[in-house]
């Protein structure tokens, strides 16, 4: 009779907690699905038109799956409209704090030039992208994405790029951050870049890596765009480059320095780089007709004044300033190309 109670007492106890679970775990899911919807309505009313089709949740008991059916966001204040089949977003029961993201394997932007609709097709093999949240902040993003090609009306052939990789690290809030620590580090890193046919080929179409780190440094406003990158530069805002690699046929560089705007919106930089391969850039540059023959030779003359020979018999400029000043991106003494404004 003991023993019957026993197992008794067990049974009601395993129910219980098998029905506060499975309660808990649809209320939970149905919570998500509800500040997803909310979400959508108030950037509606913010200006951002954000549809979908459909939501749906699954991945009972030991997850929480939730599967958005074509998705499309326009962008306020800008042409840019983009959308995909279907978004798939999962996480934990008991930890809201990780949200992992699958993008689908193809997503679309538009944007209109001169009243014609451009379309830029992103397909990939896979990938993947973790948020870790802090409260109501966002604080770590690491996103990872495989065989990337993109189709864009600039070129018949697309970019392919074989590995993406991206961190941003949050470390304060955008309206208590000091200037004298970052607010956000970021991490890129780009791996065998495929340039569509006639781009770049006299420096040859495919980009060995690209690996950027970067730290930000200023107060960022809840306002439109353009506003808010006007109030960051003047509250003393910069962009720190912590490190810029990379190799492109001939040419490798390796740089750091820092980065702002000028009072016209246009790019303001200081870098010191390591540069090999100079020689061919400044050939590829004539060949493209991106500066006159004239400056190219007084350039070479001077790279090869400054530069150092390596042990394999090649010419490495040390610290060579690479400066975007008055809206004229230089190398060195030689002036490579104009710069524009920013603005969305």
């Amino acid at each position: 009779m003991a023993f019957l109670s026993v197992v008794t007492i067990t049974l009601i106890v395993f129910s219980t907690v098998i029905f506060g679970y499975t309660t808990y775990w649809y209320i939970a899911a149905s919570e998500i699905t509800k500040r997803i919807n909310e979400w959508a309505s108030i950037q509606n009313t913010l200006g951002n038109k954000i549809v979908f089709e459909d939501i749906s949740t699954r991945g009972f008991p030991l997850n929480l799956d939730i599967q958005i059916e074509k998705p499309e966001i326009e962008i306020s204040d800008s042409d840019l409209i983009i959308a995909t089949k279907r978004f798939h977003i999962s996480l934990e029961p008991w930890n809201f704090r990780r949200i992992n993201i699958t993008p689908d394997k193809e997503t679309w932007a538009k944007t209109t030039n001169n009243g014609l609709i451009e379309t830029y097709l992103i397909k990939l093999a896979s990938g993947r992208v973790e948020i870790t949240r802090d409260g109501k902040y966002l604080r770590d993003i690491h996103t990872q994405l495989f065989d990337i090609s993109l189709e864009s009306p600039i070129s018949k052939e697309p970019t392919l790029v074989s590995y993406l990789q991206l961190k941003i690290q949050v470390l304060g809030s955008h309206k208590s951050q000091e200037l004298n620590a970052p607010l956000v580090n970021t991490t890129l890193n780009l791996e065998k870049i495929v340039l569509p046919d006639g781009f770049g080929e006299d420096m040859g179409e495919y980009i060995d890596h690209l690996d950027i780190s970067t730290s930000l440094f200023g107060t960022i406003s809840d306002d439109e765009p353009n506003n808010t990158m006007k109030r960051w530069r003047d509250s003393g805002g910069f962009l720190d480059i912590n490190s810029l690699r990379g190799r492109w046929g001939p040419l490798e560089l390796e740089a750091s320095g820092t980065m702002t705007l000028d009072e016209h919106e246009r790019p303001l930089a200081a870098i010191a780089a390591d540069v090999t391969g100079y020689g061919d850039m400044i050939d590829a540059l004539i060949m493209s007709n991106a500066i006159p023959l004239g400056d190219a030779f007084i350039a070479k003359v001077a790279f090869n004044m400054l530069a150092e020979e390596k042990s394999d018999g090649s010419r490495q400029l040390n610290a060579i300033p690479l400066t975007i000043q008055d809206g004229i991106l230089s190398v060195g003494p030689m002036n490579v190309t104009s710069v524009d404004p920013i603005t969305f």
